[in-house]
């Protein structure tokens, strides 16, 4: 099977192996492994970052 991929996280390069997640009833739909981790990952750090600006917040409110 050949596929077009996404260049992120790591830009592979022609001929370079990749993980693949995909239903043998549907190859053409297969999707990268570290593509289909990247939405959790992207989730854990906004939630990071939320909960960062309401910990200064809740800090800046307290010191005023």
């Amino acid at each position: 099977m050949r596929s077009m991929v996404g260049g992120e996280p790591d830009f592979p390069e022609v001929g370079d192996q990749l993980e693949l997640i995909y239903d043998a009833q549907h190859p053409g739909h297969a999707v990268r492994w570290t593509e289909r981790r990247s939405p959790i990952t992207v989730g854990v750090a906004w939630t990071s970052v939320a909960a960062l600006l309401i910990a200064v917040g809740t800090l800046g409110a307290l010191l005023t």
